[in-house]
């Protein structure tokens, strides 16, 4: 950790909170060589807490690690045939570690289309090639049956790329961590559109590996749409995130329908072999 020290002391101080907190003694960000920067959106916040993403439900129902239960793709458009679409996301491996997996498949319009590796998380969708661009709304989901090609039971999806309104990528502000790797969060970001007029606290939220509930590992940042629209948070020390956790931005407001953005932003580090 020699190179990490002269570089950045909280980076130094986060790999070894890492190890005084038991997850192993051989962490390293150069081995890993990897940034990750996650964002997502919610054009509907209202008075209750919701998550930033772009599916219906307040909040994700978040699996057990080796439920893998997250098997089927799908678009709301009969034309969205062809397209390679790439799927990231999580599986567990039979002892709750997490495993980390990036895979395509080929959409076929309206039609369920099985994952090659079927997953417990699903934290980041992309469409990658296709004589056209996607129409539909791409849905990850437990398999379940469909209206036009949606899942009837919205709990029960994962992700979505909103093509309905343009996009190729999906925007959901919660990802998960492997077995193998431990996220060190260094900023945020947040902002609040003018959609509608209101205010919104956000914060940002881990579950550790085995627990029941998030906790936040920030205070609340509020944003109003006749003040402050934009606030980006440097966190020092960094937030370290452990293996085998999930963490999201969540946000609630004043009002409802208000459109609120949130951004997280770090490091990946890992280990050589997950401690037995």
């Amino acid at each position: 950790m020699a190179s990490e020290i002269n570089q950045d002391p909280y980076l130094n101080l986060a790999l070894r909170e890492l190890v005084g907190n038991g997850f192993g003694g051989d962490w390293n960000i150069e081995r890993k060589a990897k940034t990750l920067n996650k964002f997502g959106r919610n054009t509907a916040i209202g008075t209750s807490r919701a998550l930033l993403w772009e599916n219906g439900p307040a909040f994700e129902t978040l699996r057990d690690i080796d439920s893998n239960v997250l098997d089927t793709f799908s678009s709301s458009d009969a034309g969205d045939v062809g397209q390679t679409v790439a799927i990231e996301g999580h599986y567990g491996d039979g002892s709750s570690n997490l495993v980390f997996v990036r895979q395509t498949i080929v959409s076929n319009g309206r039609n369920k289309v099985t994952l090659g590796t079927p997953l417990s998380r699903c934290s980041r969708m992309q469409v990658l090639t296709g004589t056209t661009v996607a129409a539909g709304d791409m849905w990850v989901y437990e398999d379940t049956a469909l209206t036009n090609g949606v899942p009837t039971d919205l709990t029960k999806t994962a992700n979505v790329i909103k093509g309905t309104d343009g996009e190729l990528q999906s925007f959901k502000a919660q990802t998960s961590v492997s077995g193998l790797d431990a996220l060190i969060v260094t900023r945020g970001q947040v902002s609040i559109a003018k959609k509608t007029s209101g205010a919104a606290d956000v914060r940002l939220e881990v579950r550790a590996p085995n627990a029941d509930f998030f906790l936040p590992v920030t205070g609340l940042v509020s944003l109003n749409t006749t003040g402050t629209t934009t606030i980006i948070v440097p966190l020092m020390p960094y937030a370290v995130v452990p293996p085998n956790s999930d963490i999201r931005v969540v946000a609630v407001g004043s009002t409802a329908n208000l459109q609120v953005a949130g951004t997280f932003s770090g490091v990946l580090a890992d280990r050589s072999a997950i401690p037995s």
